[in-house]
């Protein structure tokens, strides 16, 4: 029934013109290492997705957050540092940004995209509320490297959640309201790579 409601769901964002670009990418050993098939773990692996359009390899995990940590106050702050945590073990920028090794990248399958385009999505509950989250590496031309995270209450995607300031600026794009962004006019207001259009 989970892989069911996953797969529903990414069929449900891959429809949406946004999300358009977004592929589900094969992680088979850290699926099998981390996978939520595996009984107990109250911290899983759920799935990879690749979204063109913001050039991400998100990596979703699923944390049952008062199994982790009972005696939590702050569920959305736990689960963001949870997610820059997993973040670090995987994406190499990121672990460096900590002067750390990414302990885990030698478990991804890097054949396809780079682990330094390696997102974190979480997602999880806390006390009956559905709670999403991300953490990021990026780096533009006055911050040399940063860490980006956001938590909230709600039932979208982790990957929503990571191009929801993007949707805007490209509905009010296809609207005319505002002319396109050039591509590092995006990346500066959304955080992400836009492709180069080809003439």
């Amino acid at each position: 029934m989970f892989k069911f409601f996953w797969a529903l769901l990414l069929v449900i964002i891959t429809s949406n013109p946004s999300y358009a670009s977004t592929v589900e990418v094969e992680q088979a050993e850290l699926r099998e290492r981390l996978g939520c098939k595996a009984s107990g773990l109250e911290l899983c692996y759920v799935n990879a997705v690749y979204n063109a359009n913001s050039k991400l390899h998100v990596l979703n995990f699923n944390a049952n957050v008062e199994e982790l940590n009972p005696d939590v106050s702050m569920p959305d702050d736990f689960l963001r540092e949870l997610a820059i945590q997993l973040l670090v073990k995987f994406n190499p920028d990121a672990a460096s940004f900590y002067g750390i090794e990414p302990t885990l990248r030698h478990i991804i399958d890097e054949s396809t995209y780079a682990a330094d385009k390696i997102a974190i999505g979480i997602s999880g509950s806390y006390k009956g509320k559905p709670l999403v989250g991300y953490a990021k590496h990026g780096s533009d031309e006055v911050i040399s490297s940063f860490i980006s995270s956001k938590v909230e209450y709600g039932s979208i995607t982790p990957l929503e959640l990571l191009l929801s300031p993007c949707k805007r600026i490209e509905s009010l794009e296809n609207t005319g309201e505002i002319s396109k962004l050039s591509p590092e006019q995006y990346k500066e207001v959304c955080g992400f790579e836009r492709e180069r259009e080809v003439p």
